[in-house]
């Protein structure tokens, strides 16, 4: 190699590639950056594959013997009798490896995922009062009256009578049993038939999904009331209808606010598609203008309660203890 007529400027520059010999050991290393650091200019090389921990600080008019202006392969080949065994054993085994064949990509394909139903319950806030009235009344130990002056029952056929004001009870059903709604506007059966679907669903959740623990003892006394059998057994929450247990003829608006809040998660949890529960939660909304608007009607209060005898009361924390 020549001498250089200044040794003070770089003989690399910044990106290029070259052979670096480090502890006796070619390796190819490129130069990051150069810079000056307390008067005298250095060279940072970084070397491909290895982490940049390994980066190493050359000085500038050092390079002789050290960086090389050539390619690793081509100083292996005009200085392979120099090198060690141990190195060319290693770079021989790289050199003869096949290059692995790269796996064809197909391109990528752009889905367009359908957006997810909305299957939230939005209620106003004053209907999210009553229900937070409602807890702190079961709080301190006070049930609702039964049944209801309003049950359930009554406020659904008070609403249905506003989309078919001369349809009878009788008439809805045999309407949703059929699906025939050539009568009516599509979107007024849809709401028909949420609401008539959940009358239905109160009736079969009512008793281990919208009671508090302090409330289930009276539901126990009423579906033994109803059939007269104490303690009764049944296979299917559904064989209460057959023995005349109807919870929507004495649950009133407080409990029907309570399944409208959970409903739409009850259906998830047995798996119904969810763009159905979404149709669902749609159809709730007019139900629910309903009741806010006619809540003084439905929920009067305080009156709406009452205390427990002292033998409920002890039945009731008797549930707390036993978890049933």
């Amino acid at each position: 190699m020549s001498k250089r007529k200044n040794p003070t400027e770089p003989m690399f520059k910044v990106d290029e590639t070259l052979v670096a010999i480090v502890e006796e050991t070619p390796y190819e290393a490129v130069v990051m950056s150069i810079t000056d650091e307390k008067g005298k200019k250095k060279y940072k090389l970084h070397f491909p594959g290895w982490s940049r921990r390994h980066d190493k600080k050359f000085e500038v008019g050092t390079e002789e013997g050290r960086m090389f202006k050539t390619t690793l392969a081509e100083y292996v080949k005009e200085h392979r009798s120099e090198l060690s065994a141990e190195f060319l054993e290693e770079y021989d085994k790289k050199k003869e490896k096949p290059a692995e064949k790269k796996e064809e990509v197909p391109p990528a394909v752009n889905v367009i995922e359908p957006p997810k139903p909305d299957t939230t319950v939005k209620l106003t806030k004053k209907l999210i009062q009553i229900l937070l009235f409602d807890k702190d009344q079961t709080d301190k130990c006070f049930v609702c009256k039964l049944p209801a002056k309003y049950p359930t029952d009554q406020i659904v056929a008070d609403y249905l009578a506003t989309i078919m004001p001369d349809a009878t009870p009788e008439v809805i059903d045999a309407m949703v049993k059929t699906q025939s709604s050539a009568n009516i506007k599509c979107a007024d059966a849809q709401k028909i038939c949420t609401v008539r679907g959940m009358l239905d669903y109160f009736n079969t959740v009512t008793g281990h999904h919208l009671l508090y623990k302090f409330e289930r003892p009276r539901y126990n006394d009423m579906v033994e009331m109803k059939t007269g059998i104490r303690d009764f057994k049944y296979g299917s929450i559904a064989t209460l209808f057959n023995h005349g247990v109807r919870a929507s003829s004495e649950y009133g608006f407080i409990y029907l606010l309570r399944l409208i809040v959970k409903l739409p998660e009850l259906m998830l949890s047995i798996k119904v598609d969810p763009v159905l529960v979404g149709m669902v939660a749609k159809g709730l909304v007019e139900i629910i203008a309903f009741l806010d608007a006619n809540h003084e009607k439905y929920f009067e209060g305080e009156i709406e309660y009452e205390a427990v005898s002292p033998d409920y009361y002890r039945r009731a924390t008797e549930t707390f203890r036993t978890g049933n």
